[in-house]
């Protein structure tokens, strides 16, 4: 399970004075624990599919990086977010959920927005990977703030921590790549 939920099951005991009784060894239904089942879910899975995006969007600034170096980061950060799905697909599995789709990464939103941007050149390309940074740094801090249990707790601060490093790598050559950007010339 994703989420402890100790003390939520009965046994034939508890439940004496409930109009069920459940057999010793057997689980009764709790709706609140299948409640936050559900939403660990919900939650895992959307971050799973925004790391899955994060990597297709890397994929298409490494290709629009005339620097082999930088293209070389970039598709090191898509092998974490990779990483990252593989990692929080084995606990959606285990809680009862399914395996991503991955045919739609290509069209997601991070993926457009990362075309639209290299169409810009590296600049813009480096700067919408930042603000997809921005936004998996804020989403697995949230998410690290909800009550996990010990297994999925360090999966998701090990890629908190990646996505801390990405973030901070990306800003740290910003500053190089708006120095380095050619002005537009005059139509």
């Amino acid at each position: 399970m994703a989420k402890r939920n100790e003390g939520k099951q009965k046994d034939a005991s508890s439940a004496a004075g409930s109009e069920e009784a459940v057999a010793p060894g057997e689980e009764q239904e709790d709706p609140e624990a299948e409640e936050e089942e559900a939403a660990d879910l919900l939650a895992l899975t959307a971050l799973a599919q925004m790391d899955l995006e994060a990597a297709e969007a890397y994929q298409i600034g490494a290709d629009c990086m005339p620097d082999a170096a930088v293209a070389r980061t970039l598709l090191e950060f898509r092998g974490d977010h990779l990483r990252h799905v593989q990692d929080l697909e084995e606990i959606i599995v285990e809680i009862g959920g399914e395996a991503l789709d991955r045919s739609y990464a290509e069209a997601s939103v991070f993926a457009s927005l990362a075309n639209a941007a290299g169409a810009l050149g590296p600049t813009a390309a480096l700067l919408a990977m930042i603000s997809n940074e921005k936004l998996t740094n804020s989403t697995y801090e949230a998410i690290l703030r909800l009550d996990w249990d010990e297994d999925a707790r360090e999966v998701l601060a090990r890629n908190y921590s990646d996505e801390q490093r990405h973030l901070r790598w990306l800003e740290e050559n910003r500053d190089r790549f708006l120095a380095e950007e050619q002005p537009i010339a005059d139509a």
